[in-house]
């Protein structure tokens, strides 16, 4: 389980992995939007998300600030450069078994080291590293080696990271305590986080179409095809799901992420599944399509409500810097519960990192009975 979250007992968690096998106006006024979702403009963004938008997109993007500055100070006489003790560093925490472990338990492990190898071979990091690190040096650096691990990790395995900001972080800091002492968030120089929210724009529009644009297209075809094959022929993927929950002799808390939420929530609206206990939705799309009347199992109609024989609880999680995510207690009211998450992250990282979120443990286990 992700970042040391246990699992809850003797819960088992079973999946139904139909992909692989199976592979407009707005009819209630843009209800299911959450309400305050967006910060107005790039201005808006906090200062620490505006520079991880910046880094996960250029890793060495607050070093390469640093050091300019670093090339227009006067270094005191004999100033010995700190990289060769930076290495030294990074090697010792290659040998130490508690950074293995939580590097591990954010899937960076076996890409920590080669990121951290990269950055240290960059003439960014050389210049700002010409002389003793301060603690905004140090505390850039650490950001820089996660944001650089972070790249590689997707990059290599070309799926999500189940990372979100509090963990992401935790990383960071615990870069910063093998490079020399505690990280202080706020040690973020001024004019990085001005730079990081003037280029917000030109990042994501430019820069990463064009260094990922296979990626990016690789990721966004698998998005767009499977929900084009499940509303034009979802009656198959339904059936796999009914025939998987009628084959679990046992009681169930169905969980679906993005479309698959749909799909659950589609095939509870249609019929009943007396062994199903409770519904978690994750980052789903259900109350905008209800509203562009886009739902198979469930039809736009004057008085919003879910079929009689769906009684089941419904839980609903977003989060309001993810983009496919949406409200569904402005719509159908009391039968949804919806619990808001702030995974500290921005889109498209934000549609995953629901599950390296431990608030969301928190809704799981209320739905499970357990709390």
């Amino acid at each position: 389980m992700a970042h040391g979250i246990q699992p809850f007992g003797d819960v088992r968690i079973l999946s139904c992995l139909w992909g692989d096998r199976l592979g407009a106006s707005l009819g209630r006024t843009g209800s299911s939007i959450p309400a305050g979702l967006s910060e107005r403009g790039v201005e808006g963004i906090p200062d620490d998300i505006a520079i991880w938008a910046a880094l996960e997109h250029d890793p060495l993007f607050e070093l390469d600030m640093l050091g300019t500055e670093q090339r227009h100070a006067e270094l005191p006489p004999g100033t010995t450069p700190a990289l060769p003790s930076v290495r030294a560093d990074v090697e010792r925490m290659a040998r130490d078994p508690a950074v293995r472990a939580d590097l591990a338990d954010a899937g960076l492990d076996a890409h920590f080291f080669d990121a951290a190898d990269e950055v240290l071979s960059s003439a960014p990091a050389r210049t700002a590293l010409s002389a003793r690190p301060s603690a905004q040096t140090r505390a850039a650096l650490s950001r820089a080696l996660v944001a650089a691990a972070m790249r590689r990790a997707e990059n290599e395995t070309q799926g999500p990271l189940f990372l979100d900001g509090d963990h992401r972080d935790a990383l960071v800091e615990l870069v910063a305590a093998r490079l020399g002492g505690a990280s202080d968030r706020g040690q973020v120089g001024e004019r990085a986080v001005a730079a990081a929210k003037r280029l917000a724009t030109d990042f994501v529009v430019s820069r990463k179409v064009d260094r990922s644009r296979l990626l990016m297209t690789r990721q966004a075809t698998s998005v767009a095809g499977d929900v084009l094959v499940y509303l034009s022929r979802g009656t198959a993927i339904r059936e796999y799901l009914a025939e998987t929950l009628a084959g679990i002799d046992d009681e169930v808390v169905v969980l679906g992420h993005s479309l698959g939420g749909v799909i659950a929530f589609d095939l509870l609206c249609q019929r009943p599944c007396p062994n199903v206990t409770a519904l978690v939705t994750v980052g789903s799309q259900i109350p905008y399509l209800y509203e562009l009347d886009a739902l198979p199992g469930l039809a736009l109609h004057a008085e919003d409500r879910l079929p009689p024989h769906f009684t089941t609880p419904w839980h609903n999680v977003f989060d309001r810097r993810d983009v496919l995510a949406f409200t569904a207690a402005p719509i159908f009211g009391a039968q949804v519960t919806d619990w808001e998450i702030d995974s500290r992250t921005t889109f498209p990282r934000s549609h995953s990192a629901y599950f390296g979120n431990r608030r969301f443990f928190q809704v799981l286990a209320v739905a499970l009975g357990l709390a």
